[in-house]
């Protein structure tokens, strides 16, 4: 099963395919949400879905910006992406936790074209793709309170971080160092792929959301000023 999973996921490895599906998914969400506003977003579910598609596709376009970390933890190779849970956040965090989770797992899903690994199995490709995004969507719970957003980060790094924590020690063990343990060698990991990620995210919300633009934002994504 793992094997065709993994052939499957060979097919899409080349960096233009990537961008080109990026870049349609994008323009698709863009043109469905003009189309959507020139005829007047009238229900709460259409919005959902419109401004979903586009959070989504924003994700897909900021995942193609990656930095590698190997040099952080002496050889220990991983990657953090420039900001692509910012607007999954955002999106959680404006229709809370239930759409939050269905927009991050709908990401995951698609996060499977730009580089699926499948060596762990199908419990692997789940852990890391469905449950690691979806436990992002959680985010949500913070809707209500004072500071969303970054509160609303927190939830989703100690989400992302445990589920990609068990994947790494239990998949990839194997590509610990000799002699390290599988744990040690997952938290390091995860400590310099996830923590930089969510930590960018969090930075970047704490200077935008006291900006005028930003604070209008969930409100015009709500419907409450078009």
């Amino acid at each position: 099963m793992s094997n065709s999973i993994i052939s499957l996921s060979s097919l899409w490895d080349n960096t233009w395919i990537k961008i080109g599906i990026a870049l349609i998914l994008l323009a698709g969400a863009i043109l469905l949400l003009v189309a959507t506003r020139r005829n007047g977003i009238k229900t709460n579910a259409t919005r959902r879905i419109v401004y979903g598609a586009m959070c989504v596709s924003i994700a897909c376009v900021l995942n193609l910006f990656k930095v590698n970390t190997a040099v952080l933890a002496g050889g220990i190779s991983g990657s953090v992406t420039l900001l692509r849970t910012l607007p999954l956040i955002l999106y959680a965090c404006t229709f809370g936790a239930p759409s939050g989770v269905i927009a991050c797992v709908a990401y995951g899903l698609v996060d499977m074209l730009f580089g699926l690994d499948a060596s762990g199995g199908i419990v692997q490709v789940l852990l890391d793709y469905i449950v690691a995004f979806g436990l992002i969507g959680l985010s949500g719970l913070a809707r209500n309170t004072k500071q969303p957003y970054l509160l609303g980060t927190i939830i989703a790094t100690a989400g992302r971080f445990c589920a990609s924590y068990v994947s790494g020690a239990v998949f990839f063990g194997q590509y610990a160092p000799e002699g390290m343990n599988i744990w040690v060698y997952s938290l390091i990991y995860q400590s310099i792929t996830v923590l930089p990620d969510m930590l960018l995210v969090f930075i970047v919300f704490a200077f935008i959301q006291r900006t005028n633009v930003f604070k209008q934002l969930p409100l015009t994504m709500l419907g409450q000023q078009e």
